[in-house]
C-alpha cells in the first residue's frame, strides 16, 4: 500500500524501523583512521567504452577505463582529493551505491564523482530490459517474460527516461490548467449517498462495470479522501456491484465522502491508452502498451535498489554533472553525512523524494534540475534532539530548478520540506508541483530569493510557501525576497471540482511563530496572499500583495482555547523552562524571549495570537469582487502593530472582516490599526485608474524602460524613463485615467493653463500664464517649466507638477560712496538694496594718511560704521595725510622657550620696510604661532613695518602644536551639536554651533564664550572655549519640581529645594535602613552609582530601591528583584512600577520616542523588537530601551542656478546639520533662501528635523 501519511506519522518514521539499520554508524571509527597518505588521484569509468576498452581490471586510466562506478568507488576508498570521470552511457546498477565513511574525503579535498566534460552519463537503480525482449501480444499491447532478469515486482516503470502509467480507469487525460477542472475526465467521483469510511464508498452505477475485471487482487484504487490533502494507493478488498460499493484491503488516512475523486489502476482489461502497463506478478510478465512501435533505441526499465545513491557517515564528498534516479525511493539519500554537495545534476524519476537528507550538516545542493519524483523534490529532516537542542545542519540548496514533484504521492508533492534547524532555500525555481512549493517546519530556516508559481496543482488548503509550526517553539524562521505567482489549488467547493481553490501564499499555519516575512511580492492568490493561523509573534512587513482572487487579502485567524494541541505546547514549554527531557532551555530562552509571554496552557480566545506585526506592506486588487483587506479572528489587540501599510482597491470597498462581520476600513482605524495607513486612491496626487506590476527575478539588477508612459509610485513619487530594481525586488507604478496630469502650484499669484483640462492626451501643448497679486511681481518657474519667460508652454509627455514663484515689489535703494587717498568696502556688495537692509562700511587709508570722518548722509570718525538703507544716499570717506612721519618705526619681539632672529635687525625700519622674523623652540617645546600685531602660524613671518610694532612668538611644551578644547554644555530640555567634532582644534579655527530643542521646549540662547540668540552661530579657536546652550519649557516655566520615593531607607538632596532652575543639577545620595542594601535607582534615574547627579530640564520622580540582606548575603531574597530600565532619545512607561518584584511576577513595558526617534529593540535583560512588550521577573533585571533617529529627505529646488549639499545623501537622520552653497548660472545672481531656509548668504546651514525642501532663488542679471 502506498499511502499519504500526516506529517507525525512520517517524522516518526526515522525514529525507530527506519534509523535502526544504521545504529552501526555511531560505533564506527574516526575519519581520519581512514585517510591514507596516498596523493589525489584521477580515476575515469566507461560503461560504453567510448574512450578506451573498458574492464574493471583495467588502471582506471583515460584509455583503459573501469567500467562501472563501484570499481572505481574501491580504488578511492581510504584517501581523499580523488576525482572520478563518468563517461557518457547509462549505468543501471545491480546495487545502491553506497558510499560510507571509508569513501569520504578531507577538508579541501573532496572525493568527487563527475561526469566528463561535455557528457551526460545516466545513473539508474533499475534493471535494463532491451525492447527486443517483448513479443506482440494483442493490438498495440506487446509483453516481456522477466523470469531470467530477476524482476519480482513492477512498481514503477519507465520507457526512455518518462514514467509510465498503470492500467488504469478512467485513463489519464493530460490536464487543461486553462479550465475550471483541469482533471475533468480523469476522474470518477464518489456517489453522493455515501456514508463516510475509511474502507469502502460507493461509485456511481452507471460508471463503473466491474464485471469485466478479472484477478482483482491485483488492482488497487487511487483515492482522494476530503480534505483532499493528498492520495491514498489502496488494495481493492471486494466489490460489490449489487450495491455499487468498494471495499478496500486497508483504510485511508481520512473518510472518504461523497463526491471524493478516485480512480482504479492496475487493472489488466484496462490497458487500452499508450503508455499504460500491467504487472503478471503470478506469470512474471509484464504487459505494456507503448505509444510506438518499439525499436532497439528505446530503453526499458525497471527500478529494483531501494536508493540510487546512498551515503552513509560519508564526509567530503562531491557529485557534478550527472543525470540520477530510478529508485523504489529516493535517487539520492544522505544519512549522518557532513560536508555533502551535489552539483549540476540533473535528479529525475524517483519513487519517493529526490533527494533526502536526514541528520546530516553542511549539504549543499546547487544548481540542479529535480523532477519527475514520487515525493518531495528535497526533503531535509533531522530528529528531536536537534530541535531540543537547536543543533544548526547548515545546509544550503541553491539555484535549483524544481518541477514535476509528486508524480505517486500527492501529499508529499511539495517542491522541497524543511523539517530541519539552519537550512537555507534559496534562488530556487519551482513550479508545476503537486502540492506547496517550500514547507518549514523548523526553526531558524531561511527561504529567501526563490521563484515559485505553478504549485499545488493537485491539493488544497496549503500555499507556495507552506509554514507548518504544529507549535509555538518552531520559531526563528525567514521568509524573504521571494516571488510567489499563483498559489493555485484543485479541490471541491460543494460538488464542483475546480482549480484554483483554497490555496495561500504564504500560509502560516497551526502556530507557526517567530517568523519575519520581509520583501516578498505575492500575486494572484486564490485565497489569503498571507494568512497567519494561531501564529505569535510573526513582523510581517514590506510585502506587496497583487490581486488576490477570493474572500481576503490578508488573514488573521486563531483556534479555539480549547484546542487540544495546546496542551503538548504548554508541555514542551515547561520542559523548556526546567530544560528537562533534551530541551536547552537557556538556549532557547536566549534565542527566543517572546517565549517568557506565553504563561498559561490554555489562554483568553484573545491571547492566543500576541505580538503580531503587520506594516509596511503594499496590498492591491482591482477585480470588482467581494475580497476584503483583512479576516481578523481575535488578535491580541495591546500587542499587535497593523500601521503604515498602503492599499489599492480599484474603486471597490475597503472591508475588514472583525471577529465574523465585515466593518468599514474607518472602524477597523477606530480600534488602532491602519492608523497611519495610505488609501493611494486619496493620497496620490493623480488619482490611479491603473497600474502595472514590475517583478525583477533575475541574481543581478535590472533595469526596466517605461517608455513615454509616466508614473507615480504608493507613495505619489512620479516615475518616468526607467526604473532600476535589485534581485527580486517589485515596484507598483500606477497609471492616471484621461492621460496625464498638470499640478500647478502659485502663491501671491494666479496661473491659468491653456487648454484648462484635468488630465491631458499625449503631447498635448499646454501655455501658462502667470498673473501676480497686488504688491507682487512675477520671478520665474520652476519644476517641469524654468526660467522667467511668460507666457510659458509645456508638452504634456508624462504628468507633470509647475510651480510659478512671486516676489513681493520693494524699492530698491542705491548707495554711492566717494572716498581718495584710501578705500571703502562694503557689505553686502550690492548694486541696489532693500528697505531696512544694514550695510557696513569699513574705510582704510592709504599709506601716509589716516582716516578722519564721514560726510553726506552720514557722520562719524570711526573707520567701521553701518548705514540702514532707508532711502538712496551719497557718502564721503575723507583721509588726511600724516603731518610729521616718524623718523622709524620700532619692532619688539617677545618669545619664552624660544628665541626669534628679524632679518634685518635694526633698531627702527623705514615705513613700509619688510622684517623678516624665524622663529626656533626651545628642546621640549614647538612653535604655536604669531600673537601681539601679528597672526597665524607661518614661519618664518613677513612684516611689513607701518607702525610701531609688537610681536610675541608662542611655544606650546611637549613637542605638540598648539590644541584648543571645545566644551559644550546643555541646560533644560535640549541637544547641541558642533561641526566639526573634534577633540582639539587649530588656533583660529572656526567651529559651527546648532541648538535642537526637545519637544515641549525652546531654545533661549549661547551663554558663556559665545553670546547668541539664534539656535545656528559660530565660534572662533584662538583658546579653549566654553558654550551653554540653554532651554526652557514651552509656556514659560524657568523651574522644575524632584520628587523622591524611598521604601526601607532614605534619601537626601544636595540642594534641597522645593523647585529648580531648568538646567540645575541636585546630588541624590541613597542611604538603607538597618538589614537592607542599596539596590539602585529607577523611574527618571538608573544604576546603582551612589551618590548619583540629576539634571533638572523637567518635573523629574525618582525611587531609590532597597533589598532584604538575605542571611547568606544575597541581597535578591524576600526583598524581590530590582528592575533598573534606561533611554536615551525616548522614555520607557512601565506597569506596575515597584522598587522591588516578587519572583515570577510580569512587568509590560512600553517604549515611547522622543520626537524625531524611532524605538529599535530592547537590549540588556530583554531582547526583542516589540515597542510594547513584558518581563518575567525571575531575576534582578537591567534593561535598555534603544532609539534611532528618524530619517527624512531633504528636496533641492533651484532654477538659475545649483545648491550643493554638505553631506549629500539621499536621507538624514534626525537632528543632523546640512550645509548648503548655491551657485548661480552665467547671467544670474543669486537672491536668497526659501521654504525650510532663509537668510541671503550664498551659503547656509538647516538642521533636520523633518521631511524638508529648501528653495534656492536666483533672478537674471547681477
Amino acid at each position: 500500500m502506498f499511502c499519504t501519511q500526516s506529517p507525525s506519522v512520517h517524522a516518526s518514521r526515522g525514529s525507530q524501523g527506519f534509523f535502526l539499520s544504521f545504529a552501526i554508524l555511531i560505533a564506527l571509527p574516526p575519519l581520519a583512521g581512514f585517510l591514507a597518505t596516498a596523493n589525489a588521484a584521477t580515476y575515469y569509468v566507461d560503461v560504453d567504452s567510448v574512450g578506451g576498452p573498458a574492464s574493471d581490471s583495467n588502471p582506471g586510466t583515460i584509455s583503459r577505463p573501469f567500467k562501472t562506478i563501484g570499481r572505481a568507488q574501491e580504488a578511492v576508498r581510504g584517501t581523499h582529493g580523488n576525482t572520478v570521470y563518468i563517461r557518457q552511457g547509462v549505468y543501471c546498477l545491480s546495487e545502491t551505491l553506497h558510499l560510507t565513511a571509508a569513501d569520504s574525503g578531507g577538508p579541501g579535498a573532496p572525493n568527487v564523482y563527475a561526469a566528463f566534460s561535455g557528457e551526460h552519463p545516466s545513473i539508474k537503480g533499475s534493471v535494463c530490459i532491451p525492447a527486443g525482449q517483448f513479443v506482440a501480444h494483442s493490438g498495440n499491447i506487446v509483453k516481456a517474460n522477466l523470469a531470467s532478469f530477476g524482476v519480482t515486482a513492477v512498481p514503477q516503470l519507465f520507457m526512455n527516461d518518462r514514467r509510465l502509467v498503470p492500467a488504469r480507469y478512467p485513463n489519464y487525460i493530460e490536464p487543461d490548467f486553462n479550465a475550471v477542472d483541469p482533471f475533468a475526465g480523469s476522474f470518477l467521483h464518489v456517489a453522493s449517498d455515501t456514508k463516510a469510511s475509511t474502507t469502502r464508498f460507493k461509485y456511481v452505477n452507471s460508471e463503473v462495470d466491474p464485471s469485466r475485471w478479472t484477478n482483482l487482487q491485483n488492482g488497487r484504487v487511487n483515492v482522494f479522501p476530503t480534505p483532499n490533502y493528498g492520495n491514498c494507493i489502496l488494495g481493492i478488498s471486494s466489490i460489490d456491484p449489487a450495491a455499487s460499493t468498494v471495499t478496500l484491503a486497508t483504510a485511508s488516512d481520512y473518510s472518504i465522502v461523497a463526491y471524493d475523486r478516485y480512480y482504479f489502476e492496475h487493472i489488466f482489461e484496462e490497458l487500452d491508452a499508450p503508455n499504460e502497463w500491467y504487472w503478471d506478478k503470478a506469470r512474471q510478465v509484464l504487459y505494456l502498451y507503448p505509444e510506438h512501435a518499439l525499436t532497439s533505441n528505446d530503453l526499458i526499465t525497471i527500478p529494483r535498489v531501494n536508493y540510487t545513491i546512498f551515503l552513509q557517515g560519508a564526509k567530503y564528498v562531491e557529485f557534478r554533472g550527472l543525470r540520477v534516479g530510478e529508485a523504489h525511493e529516493q535517487a539520492f539519500i544522505l544519512h549522518y553525512c557532513d560536508s555533502v554537495a551535489i552539483k549540476d545534476c540533473e535528479i529525475l524519476n524517483s519513487g519517493s523524494e529526490g533527494v533526502g537528507v536526514w541528520l546530516s550538516k553542511n549539504i549543499r545542493v546547487e544548481d540542479c534540475d529535480i523532477h519527475a519524483t514520487g515525493s518531495w523534490g528535497i526533503y531535509v529532516a533531522v530528529d528531536d534532539s536537534w530541535f531540543k537542542s537547536l543543533i544548526n545542519g547548515n545546509c544550503i540548496f541553491t539555484g535549483n530548478t524544481i518541477h514535476e514533484t509528486g508524480e505517486i504521492l500527492k501529499a508529499r508533492g511539495m517542491g522541497m520540506r524543511l523539517l530541519s534547524v539552519g537550512t537555507t532555500a534559496s534562488w530556487n525555481h519551482i513550479y508545476n508541483v503537486a502540492r506547496a512549493g517550500i514547507e518549514i517546519k523548523g526553526n531558524d530556516n531561511v527561504v529567501e530569493y526563490n521563484y515559485i508559481h505553478g504549485v499545488n496543482r493537485e491539493t488544497q488548503d496549503s500555499g507556495s510557501i507552506y509554514g507548518y509550526g504544529g507549535s509555538w517553539v518552531k520559531r526563528g524562521n525567514i521568509i524573504r525576497h521571494n516571488y510567489l505567482q499563483g498559489s493555485g489549488g484543485y479541490g471541491r467547493e460543494g460538488s464542483t471540482w475546480q482549480s484554483p481553490c483554497m490555496t495561500m501564499g504564504i500560509y502560516l499555519d497551526d502556530f507557526a511563530s517567530g517568523t519575519h516575512v520581509y520583501g516578498n511580492t505575492i500575486t494572484d492568490s486564490y485565497r489569503d496572499a498571507i494568512n497567519v493561523h494561531s501564529g505569535r509573534d510573526n513582523i510581517i512587513e514590506k510585502n506587496t500583495i497583487i490581486e488576490t482572487e477570493n474572500l481576503w487579502n490578508v488573514a488573521f485567524k486563531a483556534w479555539d482555547r480549547t484546542n487540544p494541541t495546546l496542551d503538548p505546547m504548554w508541555a514542551q514549554l515547561q520542559d523548556i523552562k526546567r530544560s528537562a527531557n533534551g530541551w536547552d532551555g537557556a538556549k532557547y530562552f536566549s534565542k527566543y524571549p517572546e517565549l517568557s509571554t506565553i504563561t498559561e496552557a490554555h489562554p483568553p480566545q484573545d491571547k492566543i495570537m500576541c505580538g503580531n506585526v503587520f506594516r509596511d506592506n503594499i496590498i492591491v486588487w482591482s477585480q470588482p469582487v467581494d475580497i476584503d483587506l483583512y479576516r481578523e479572528s481575535w488578535l491580541d489587540y495591546p500587542t499587535t502593530i497593523i500601521n503604515n501599510n498602503y492599499v489599492w482597491s480599484g474603486g471597490n470597498p475597503i472591508i475588514v472582516r472583525v471577529r465574523g462581520v465585515r466593518q468599514s476600513w474607518e472602524y477597523w482605524k477606530s480600534l488602532g490599526f491602519d492608523c497611519d495607513s495610505k488609501n493611494v486612491a486619496v493620497n496620490n496626487s493623480v488619482p490611479p485608474s491603473d497600474y502595472m506590476l514590475l517583478v525583477n527575478t533575475e541574481k543581478t539588477a535590472r533595469t526596466f524602460h517605461l517608455g513615454s508612459q509616466s508614473y507615480r509610485d504608493v507613495e505619489d513619487h512620479l516615475i518616468s524613463g526607467s526604473i532600476t530594481l535589485q534581485p527580486f525586488e517589485s515596484k507598483v507604478l500606477f497609471t492616471s485615467k484621461g492621460g496625464y496630469a498638470l499640478a500647478v502650484t502659485a502663491i501671491n499669484g494666479t496661473v491659468a493653463k491653456s487648454p484648462n483640462k484635468a488630465t491631458y492626451d499625449p503631447g498635448t501643448v499646454v501655455t501658462l500664464q502667470a498673473t501676480p497679486d497686488a504688491g507682487y511681481k512675477f520671478v520665474g518657474w520652476s519644476g517641469a517649466v524654468t526660467g522667467a519667460t511668460n507666457p510659458a508652454t509645456l508638452t504634456m509627455n508624462a504628468s507633470k507638477s509647475v510651480v510659478a514663484n512671486f516676489e513681493p515689489l520693494v524699492p530698491a535703494y542705491t548707495l554711492a560712496i566717494g572716498y581718495a587717498n584710501g578705500t571703502v568696502t562694503k557689505s553686502p556688495n550690492k548694486s541696489t538694496y532693500s528697505p531696512g537692509e544694514a550695510v557696513a562700511l569699513q574705510a582704510t587709508p592709504n599709506f601716509g594718511y589716516v582716516f578722519s570722518h564721514w560726510s553726506g548722509d552720514i557722520s562719524g570718525t570711526d573707520p567701521a560704521t553701518t548705514v540702514t538703507m532707508n532711502s538712496s544716499k551719497v557718502i564721503s570717506a575723507n583721509f588726511t595725510p600724516i603731518a610729521s612721519p616718524p623718523m622709524g618705526y620700532s619692532l619688539t619681539v617677545n618669545a619664552v622657550n624660544g628665541s626669534v632672529a628679524a632679518s634685518p635687525s635694526k633698531a627702527t625700519y623705514n615705513p613700509g620696510e619688510t622684517v623678516t622674523l624665524q622663529a626656533t623652540a626651545n628642546s621640549g617645546y614647538t612653535f604655536a604661532g604669531w600673537s601681539g600685531d601679528a597672526s597665524g602660524s607661518a614661519n618664518p613671518l613677513i612684516l611689513t613695518m607701518n607702525g610701531d610694532t609688537t610681536v610675541t612668538a608662542d611655544f606650546a611644551a611637549g613637542g605638540a602644536e598648539t590644541a584648543y578644547t571645545l566644551t559644550v554644555i546643555t541646560s533644560g530640555g535640549g541637544k547641541a551639536f558642533w561641526s566639526p567634532t573634534r577633540a582639539t582644534y587649530a588656533p583660529g579655527h572656526t567651529v559651527i554651533l546648532t541648538a535642537l530643542a526637545n519637544y515641549g521646549y525652546v531654545f533661549t540662547g549661547w551663554s558663556g564664550d559665545v553670546i547668541a540668540k539664534s539656535g545656528s552661530t559660530s565660534i572662533v579657536m584662538n583658546g579653549n572655549k566654553t558654550v551653554t546652550a540653554s532651554f526652557a519649557p514651552v509656556g514659560g516655566s524657568s523651574t522644575h519640581t524632584l520628587t523622591v520615593h524611598a521604601t526601607n531607607g532614605v534619601v537626601s538632596t544636595s540642594p534641597s529645594k522645593a523647585s529648580y532652575d531648568v538646567g540645575e543639577t541636585v546630588t541624590l545620595q541613597a542611604t538603607p535602613s538597618p538589614g537592607y542594601t542599596f539596590a539602585g535607582w529607577s523611574g527618571d534615574a538608573t544604576g546603582i552609582a551612589n551618590p548619583i547627579t540629576v539634571a533638572m530640564n523637567s518635573n523629574k520622580v525618582v525611587a531609590a530601591n532597597f533589598t532584604v540582606i538575605a542571611s547568606d548575603g544575597d541581597s535578591s531574597g524576600d526583598g524581590g528583584y530590582t528592575l533598573a530600565l534606561s533611554a536615551t532619545n525616548g522614555q520607557v512607561s512601565y506597569t506596575p512600577q515597584k522598587a522591588t518584584y516578587q519572583p515570577g511576577e510580569r512587568v509590560y513595558l512600553t517604549a515611547i520616542a522622543d520626537h524625531g526617534y524611532l524605538f529599535s529593540g530592547w537590549s540588556g535583560d530583554l531582547a526583542s523588537k516589540n515597542s510594547a512588550t513584558s518581563i518575567l521577573m525571575d531575576g534582578s533585571r537591567s534593561i535598555v530601551a534603544n532609539f534611532t533617529p528618524q530619517r527624512f529627505t531633504l528636496t533641492l529646488k533651484a532654477a538659475g542656478g545649483s545648491v550643493v549639499p554638505t553631506p549629500n545623501r539621499l536621507t538624514y537622520d534626525y537632528g543632523e546639520v546640512v550645509t548648503l552653497q548655491a551657485t548661480p548660472n552665467a547671467g544670474y545672481s543669486f537672491v536668497g533662501w526659501a521654504s525650510d531656509a532663509s537668510g541671503t548668504e550664498t551659503s547656509t546651514a538647516i538642521t533636520i528635523v523633518k521631511n524638508m525642501t529648501v528653495t534656492a532663488k536666483f533672478t537674471l542679471g547681477n
